[in-house]
């Protein structure tokens, strides 16, 4: 049976055909190359990056480098600077150059900014193209494994667990030492002696850092990456990390918004909302829906999304105790906003003396997060009344203390969202398929569990290329290749129109040149003139 033949390497004419034919028209290599030639750096906050006392790289040429190397999973710059020597499309995209590692490694950590700025930029060309529904989003968090190990990570109770030990050593060694017999303590003295003074600088390491963290005010303290910290997981395990925000649209699973924090989920809700349509041009007059699950549910960020004009659907946080089999719960009393009381099931009200008290929460460092006023009636009443026993605990009944409630300062936002759940729960139903599509594209299909970068700026910057790259590579599905390159490139003829204009009515004659290059039609050339009359229709 005849096989296939490969071609002699040595050759002549292996290579004599053009990188550009050698490039698909419909190849996503070109889609990169349009979305960074449309785009203004220099306006994004871009700048050009020295490569050993050599000249400078221009930023769309390490642009096009890392949105093809994590479109195609090639993170490591050591990676990129081999693929550009070896790899066709690589060759092509920043046309021969070949730029160091560490040039390429310097790019994607002194621009934390600009990357966020481009990835925003593609997000309104979405927006222009109409691939947003812009009424519904779903908001979800995941963690991102940092480079931090979690030895390397330490709160109070950590510190004191190594320092109790420490002692422990310290007493073990001394009472060895003393109960050996002179000879014994003669032959061990220096060995005993380099154990204490080793055990002694332990200790001391120990006390700086628990005064460290003292002295930041922070609960956690990370020794690689001072920005990391101890977050969740999943059924109580921990990782030293970050947590990404995203903000996810509902028509095709579209990234609009993210945010890398370091925190849990409880204080993002309001700011990842707001934040995001203020940027998409969606005001209060527009109508948006924000779904997320109970790590969102916080009093003070739904109040905050409503006074926004942006409707909540985020799952209730249950109480811990709201889990008794028999009695009242405060779901059973019945609040009538006109009289501002409650009422019980025995039809009694219960009033309020108007006080405010604030009320610490574990969440938030045991700081005060909210105020709340307290709903009581008289002992009388509650001894007297025939439900009793269902209303009062067995200490409220011993100490004979009346049935109160609490009412927070948000009640108002949190029984709107509440009455919203209850009205559209299909609605709700559908926000892990909206908002769990790119963390499976990005986390399991791609593999990008973890950052490469240390601090919060930076990581915030490499997770703007992330989901950028979803962003492109979720367009290249909906539309197809071959439409996202012609919009793009329009994109880019309206923006050099619009230069046009700017010259011409500036006194400058512009002119095009039309080229032999089927990706570049025409340039541009222009030519001062000593006078322009200028005729407006």
């Amino acid at each position: 049976m005849p096989r296939k033949q490969g071609l002699d390497v040595c050759q002549y004419g292996l290579f004599a055909t053009p990188l550009e034919e050698m490039i698909a028209v419909d190849a996503e290599v070109r889609v990169i190359k349009a979305f960074v030639d449309q785009l203004n750096l220099s306006d994004l906050g871009f700048v050009q990056v020295k490569s050993q006392g050599r000249s400078r790289y221009s930023s769309d040429v390490l642009l096009k480098i890392y949105l093809y190397g994590y479109l195609n999973g090639i993170r490591s710059s050591r990676k990129l600077e081999k693929a550009c020597q070896i790899n066709i499309e690589l060759m092509w995209l920043p046309g021969r150059l070949t730029p160091a590692y560490h040039t390429i490694a310097d790019f994607r950590k002194d621009h934390p900014g600009p990357l966020k700025q481009a990835f925003r930029q593609y997000t309104l060309l979405l927006k222009e193209w109409e691939l947003l529904s812009l009424e519904t989003f779903a908001i979800d968090g995941t963690k991102i494994r940092g480079q931090n190990a979690m030895k390397r990570n330490f709160n109070k109770k950590k510190i004191q667990r190594h320092l109790d030990r420490i002692d422990a050593q310290i007493e073990t060694a001394i009472i060895e030492w003393e109960a050996a017999d002179e000879t014994s303590q003669q032959a061990r003295r220096p060995e005993v002696d380099k154990l204490l003074k080793r055990l002694d600088e332990r200790r001391t390491a120990y006390e700086h850092l628990d005064q460290a963290l003292e002295k930041s005010g922070d609960t956690q303290i990370s020794l690689t990456d001072a920005d990391a910290r101890a977050l969740p997981l999943h059924r109580g395990i921990v990782e030293v990390g970050y947590n990404d925000q995203q903000v996810v649209d509902d028509k095709h699973n579209l990234i609009v918004d993210h945010k890398v924090t370091n925190e849990n989920d409880i204080n993002a809700l309001g700011d990842l909302a707001v934040n995001s349509c203020n940027y998409l041009g969606l005001y209060k007059e527009d109508e948006v829906t924000v779904l997320a699950d109970k790590g969102y549910h916080n009093g003070g960020e739904l109040q905050y999304c409503q006074e926004n004009n942006i409707s909540t659907l985020v799952a209730e946080r249950k109480p811990y105790n709201n889990n008794k089999a028999v009695g009242f719960r405060k779901e059973d009393f019945r609040y009538d906003a006109n009289q501002d009381v409650y009422i019980c099931p025995a039809g009694q009200n219960l009033t309020t003396n108007g006080s405010w008290y604030g009320k610490p929460s574990g969440s938030n460092n045991g700081k005060k997060s909210y105020r709340f006023q307290r709903y009581t009636t008289t002992n009388s009443i509650c001894q007297a009344c025939a439900l009793r026993d269902k209303c009062l605990s067995r200490s409220a009944k011993q100490q004979r203390y009346a049935r109160s409630i609490e009412r927070s300062e948000y009640a108002v936002a949190l029984e709107a969202n509440k009455a919203a759940l209850a009205k559209r729960p299909e609605l709700y139903k559908r926000r892990q398929a909206i908002v769990e599509h790119p963390y499976g594209t990005i986390k399991r299909s791609w593999g990008y569990t973890y950052t490469l970068l240390k601090g919060l700026k930076k990581v915030g910057g490499e997770w703007s290329l992330i989901a950028t790259c979803y962003n492109l590579r979720r367009s290249m599905s909906i539309i197809g290749i071959p439409e996202l390159l012609r919009r793009l490139e329009a994109v880019k003829v309206l923006q050099n129109g619009l230069e046009l204009l700017i010259l011409v009515l500036s006194g400058w004659c512009v002119t095009h040149v039309g080229t032999s290059n089927p990706q570049a039609p025409w340039r541009l050339m222009s030519v001062r003139l000593k006078s322009v009359n200028l005729v407006v229709v």
